[in-house]
């Protein structure tokens, strides 16, 4: 509503000015004592009348779009209906100065063809009443012919009273021409009426048609978006999956490690019980076999020996299940990755499948869009042409009926003023088309814009992907670190206990010796 109100305020304002400038050439109608002698000035009045009148049509079709604007809100709001009457005021005043301009154009271009005739033209100025309304008189003051001497003076004065009897004949002539004009212009504005009320049927269907444009195009965004929305849900819907899936998979290999490090535990414990039971049985055996120092030498290396070739099978099979669980844990990294590269690769197929459909379908409905258009501008056509085609016929009756040659002149200067109206037409029309390609291209950078967020959005998941391999590509590592962490404080602990053994054994020589000196 405020955008229809500056727009009437910047055309009101644009009105007042063109009316103060009118004034300064319209008063020359009503003047008496004003002069149509001189050429150069008559060309420059009609020249101004002629601008004037193209600036106060483009005025009257201004404010004829506002008028269509500003209609559909009159019936709920009563201010608009007293703005549809400040312009339908403003149109009648702006058709008043338009006919005003329209007679001083035609009165300039009337002096300027009788002063394009040589054997017409006068020498001086008229200053007679007659000649404001169009005619010619003699160049004599008092309109007599008076007795020269020389036969040059003679023919002159005859010359001007031949100018002056035909002045008198074109006078009565205009004015039998203009009341027959008067007469039937009631009948012309009864087939004008007839020709507006047919225009203003033409452009309530194209409102119609423009109105219904504009539900298809809201009825589209809105399928638009419904289709974004639901490709969003369908795009979380399979992310939440693989992330489920993914955790299952993650719980079954902790399980499965879980179970291989408490079967190892179980493993070493084993050995520790039987280790420290067969060295109980060994030193019960060596207690026995103290008198002998030789044999008990020898069967104490046959026992290192043989710890020490079990400690490296233990040793080996530790090394070898370690490379196991490396090479399983490297497959299994390998065989996520190809299934994560598979499901991205069929996800951007069925991305670019729907794109292909969804571009598909807007193309048909463009091009169906244009179809329309089409049909509806050669709709137009024709019947813009029935229209000029019937005032054409009109004016040609009507031109025969008068037979006269001004009244052929008239109609071919309305033929022009009526080819500008359609050039005019033209225009509007080409601002038409230009608005909606505008719409189209304004479609087509959405679209862009569409196709470029689901191109982001394909691209955050795959980062969150490569997040994720990366995610668990640490934590594998970090259960390798912590597995020879562990293999390191076993490896260790063995250690200690053979020195501590070592030690024992030690102490019980020195002890055996200690006795045997006794």
């Amino acid at each position: 509503m405020e955008q229809l109100l500056e727009r009437y305020q910047e055309l009101e304002k644009r009105n007042s000015e063109e009316l103060e400038h009118d004034k300064s050439i319209t008063h020359l109608l009503y003047i008496e004592g004003f002069k149509w002698d001189d050429l150069e000035k008559i060309k420059k009045i009609h020249k101004i009348s002629q601008s004037k009148v193209e600036k106060r049509i483009t005025l009257v079709q201004d404010f004829g779009l506002l008028r269509r604007d500003v209609e559909p809100h009159s019936t709920e709001n009563e201010y608009c209906k007293m703005l549809l009457k400040d312009i339908d005021m403003h149109i009648y005043s702006i058709l008043f100065e338009i006919d005003k301009l329209e007679q001083l154009k035609q009165k300039s271009q009337r002096f300027l063809r009788l002063q394009s005739q040589p054997n017409l033209k006068p020498e001086t100025a008229p200053t007679d009443v007659m000649t404001q309304t169009g005619g010619l008189l003699s160049s004599t003051s008092d309109g007599q012919t008076r007795m020269y001497k020389s036969s040059f003076q003679f023919y002159r004065a005859q010359r001007d009273q031949q100018i002056q009897s035909h002045n008198q004949k074109w006078i009565e002539k205009q004015y039998s021409i203009q009341r027959k004009l008067i007469e039937d212009e009631k009948e012309f504005q009864k087939f004008r009426f007839e020709i507006e009320a047919k225009q203003i049927r033409a452009e309530m269907n194209l409102e119609e048609y423009q109105q219904w444009q504009a539900r298809q195009l809201k009825e589209q965004e809105e399928l638009n978006s419904k289709r974004l929305q639901l490709h969003k849900d369908r795009m979380l819907k399979d992310q939440q999956q693989r992330q489920a899936i993914l955790e299952d998979k993650m719980q079954r290999k902790e399980k499965q490690l879980k179970k291989q490090i408490s079967l190892l535990q179980d493993f070493h414990e084993e050995q520790k019980q039987i280790k420290e039971e067969h060295f109980q049985k060994i030193l019960q055996k060596s207690m026995g076999a103290l008198n002998d120092k030789d044999k008990f030498n020898q069967y104490q290396k046959e026992i290192s020996e043989k710890k020490e070739q079990e400690n490296l099978r233990k040793l080996k099979y530790i090394e070898e299940s370690k490379q196991w669980t490396k090479q399983q844990l490297q497959q299994q990294a390998t065989l996520k990755q190809q299934k994560i590269e598979r499901a991205n690769l069929i996800l951007t197929r069925q991305d670019m499948q729907r794109r292909e459909k969804f571009e598909e379908k807007e193309k048909k409905q463009i091009t169906y869009m244009e179809k329309c258009k089409k049909t509806f501008s050669e709709y137009q056509h024709m019947i813009n042409k029935e229209k000029e085609d019937k005032m054409h016929n009109f004016q040609i009756n009507k031109a025969i009926e008068d037979a006269s040659r001004e009244q052929l002149i008239k109609y071919q200067f309305e033929r022009r003023s009526n080819s500008q109206a359609q050039a005019q037409r033209l225009k509007e029309r080409r601002l038409k088309i230009f608005q909606e390609e505008k719409a189209g291209e304004h479609l087509i950078k959405q679209l862009e814009i569409n196709q470029r967020l689901n191109q982001l959005e394909w691209e955050q998941e795959w980062k969150r992907t490569k997040q994720q391999m990366l995610e668990e590509e640490q934590r594998q590592r970090q259960l390798m670190i912590e597995n020879d962490a562990r293999e390191t404080m076993r490896e260790r602990e063995k250690n200690t206990r053979k020195l501590e053994i070592e030690k024992e054994l030690r102490e019980k020589e020195m002890k055996t010796l200690k006795y045997q000196k006794v």
